[in-house]
């Protein structure tokens, strides 16, 4: 079984992108609160999981988001 990968997505335009992933949820949290004190809103930021670090799921998800925004 695949472990467990999170990424961090951010917004801009109502679109979702990935900026950063690790297998390391605290190391996605330290970098999303890098973004914070940047000046990058939280609603614009967000992490998800996915099994595995492959793109195919990434995109699946990031899919999923994005999908409203059309």
């Amino acid at each position: 079984m695949a472990k467990t990968y999170y990424t961090l997505l951010q917004r801009v335009d109502d679109h979702w992108s990935p900026q950063f992933g690790a297998y390391d949820h605290e190391d996605v949290e330290g970098e999303r609160d890098d973004y914070r004190d940047h000046g990058v809103k939280a609603k614009d930021l967000k992490i998800v999981t996915t099994q595995g670090h492959s793109w195919k799921a990434i995109e699946a998800v990031l899919n999923k988001l994005n999908k409203g925004a059309r």
